[in-house]
């Protein structure tokens, strides 16, 4: 796991410190100076008309997104509602 701080060096060393209290904690790394690629993830759902579909996938490919499922379905959320 990899977590980012904005933090000077006494605050890095306290949660350095705060992290290996923790019981499952076996190892912690300050990797600041060191070269690193930083990717952004996000999860986005697209509402479109099967007329639309491939211009929206085609875009998503320009992005090099990954498209997790592509359906026809329609979501009702009227039956949910108690």
């Amino acid at each position: 796991m990899t977590i980012t701080v904005d933090a000077d060096r006494d605050q890095a060393r306290r949660i350095e410190a705060n992290l290996y209290k923790l019981v499952n904690v076996l190892l912690v790394e300050n990797i600041t100076n060191q070269p690193a690629i930083v990717r952004d993830l996000a999860m986005i759902k697209v509402a479109a008309t099967h007329e639309a579909r491939s211009h929206v996938l085609e875009l998503a490919s320009v992005f090099r997104a990954r498209v997790v499922r592509c359906g026809s379905r329609i979501a009702d959320d009227r039956n949910h509602r108690r």
